[in-house]
């Protein structure tokens, strides 16, 4: 089992903060976020991680990694950050994460022991989080439904209210080289400048349209994602961090 974080976008929404610094060097309770996921990671088990880089590459220093590196970072978005990587993807069951979001090594456990082609755990427990970050909080949330027998419905469609939202996607997945090899096949039905603008989840939407199956994983653990200062700022006032 291999990791691979995607670490290659500058984090605009952080603002002058990445001025200098990637976003995943943004520090939260005494690490940078993406020290915290090599932590997180190595204590699932998993040694071999791969971090994508593109903005300020030179300034992520980190040991005992393999750098992919996203040359196009600025032009593209997180799924060509994603393809940067394919020899391990190719090759290898490989966990794949957004490099701004902290999660359990339980929740990491629960992916590796999950033997579908292509899984996502999702957050079910995540209202009270997006009603401490967001006045309304169906302003950034998206559908996400499940089957009875946990496959994925429905993902990314603007909500109308908190019962079309099943759980909250979060930023993790899974692919066994087999389902690498029907993710590009779709992906390699598109047009260069529609691969450009895809990120995860309109590409896991588009993957239902294709009738592939993707496996979902419900998880109850501790997970929050980094979009801006504010969120730093609120995570910061919690009275307990992460260990």
């Amino acid at each position: 089992m291999k990791a691979i974080i995607l670490a290659a976008g500058r984090g605009s929404r952080m603002g002058d903060r990445t001025d200098n610094t990637p976003k995943c060097m943004t520090e939260l309770w005494g690490r940078t976020l993406i020290e915290w996921q090599i932590k997180i990671l190595r204590d699932s088990g998993i040694n071999e991680i791969g971090v994508v880089v593109g903005y300020l590459a030179d300034k992520i220093k980190l040991e005992q990694v393999h750098f992919f590196h996203n040359q196009r970072w600025e032009n593209s978005n997180i799924v060509r950050s994603l393809l940067s990587s394919k020899d391990w993807l190719e090759n290898d069951d490989c966990i794949i994460a957004y490099s701004d979001i902290l999660y359990t090594p339980n929740t990491i456990r629960l992916l590796i022991n999950n033997h579908d082609e292509i899984s996502i755990p999702y957050k079910t427990n995540y209202r009270d989080l997006w009603e401490q970050r967001f006045i309304n909080p169906l302003s950034d949330l998206e559908t996400f439904k499940t089957s009875d027998h946990s496959i994925l419905l429905e993902i990314g469609n603007p909500a109308v209210n908190l019962d079309e939202i099943e759980g909250q996607f979060m930023g993790l997945l899974k692919t066994t080289p087999s389902g690498f090899r029907k993710l590009s096949a779709v992906l390699n039905s598109l047009n260069s400048e529609a691969l450009d603008q895809l990120d995860v989840t309109a590409m896991l939407a588009i993957l239902l349209k294709y009738n592939i199956q993707v496996s979902t994983i419900p998880c109850d653990d501790f997970w929050i994602e980094v979009d801006s200062l504010q969120d730093i700022r609120l995570y910061e006032s919690w009275e307990h961090g992460f260990k």
